[in-house]
């Protein structure tokens, strides 16, 4: 196994894959193959920056996406935000992260370790407890829009995010705005399990958005 970088999955698949297509097949949409004597040899994960190539037409797709490419990775958002009042933020441009922010807040239940924003949509008690919580919770979302707007992303071409569909509405009832709309077309949704949001995991992110995984079988 070898990690390629966003700028050698481009010359891999400008000098390996395209001139003997015929050798390679499709698999999953950010993933090729190469077959010989019906055993899988050679494998190469694409980046998520790249496209997702379809199986009937995806040799036409990568070599339009590789004539068009970029002389780096495009600029994009990640947003790792999870119900429980824990965030990882991300800016990046050229490839490297210029902006990034942590956010946590207390919104979890304490024993049950039921996050307000679920809790609300259950029972919605009021107690002092509960009041902290949803206080915390409202903080919570507004912090990362306020931190979002700070970093001025009206023109950033990708937002990357992982988030459940509530979490995502309750970003967009907040006072302060995200600099983008509910249906924007930039809005992709990660196909990852997310763990708690950390710098870690956050850095992760810009590895699987940027890198690919070459192996030799």
């Amino acid at each position: 196994m070898k990690k390629l970088n966003f700028w050698e999955i481009l010359s891999f698949c400008e000098e390996k894959i395209l001139p003997q297509h015929n050798l390679w097949q499709w698999e999953k949409p950010h993933t090729l193959v190469q077959i010989q004597e019906n055993e899988i040899t050679k494998r190469i994960q694409l980046p998520f920056l790249f496209p997702a190539l379809s199986k009937e037409n995806w040799v036409n797709e990568l070599q339009d996406f590789l004539e068009n490419a970029p002389n780096s990775p495009p600029d994009y958002l990640i947003l790792l935000i999870q119900a429980g009042g824990n965030a990882g933020l991300a800016h990046t441009e050229e490839g490297e992260i210029v902006s990034h922010k942590i956010i946590r807040r207390y919104t979890v239940r304490q024993k049950q370790g039921k996050s307000q924003l679920k809790h609300l949509n259950s029972k919605g008690k009021s107690k002092l407890g509960s009041r902290i919580r949803l206080a915390q919770t409202k903080d919570f979302f507004e912090e990362i829009n306020k931190k979002l707007q700070e970093w001025e992303l009206v023109n950033v071409p990708l937002i990357f995010y992982s988030a459940t569909p509530d979490v995502m509405h309750a970003l967009f009832e907040a006072k302060n705005q995200p600099p983008f709309q509910k249906k924007d077309e930039r809005l992709q949704k990660l196909p990852l399990d997310m763990p708690l949001p950390t710098m870690d995991e956050v850095l992760q992110t810009k590895s699987f958005l940027q890198e690919g995984i070459y192996y030799e079988l």
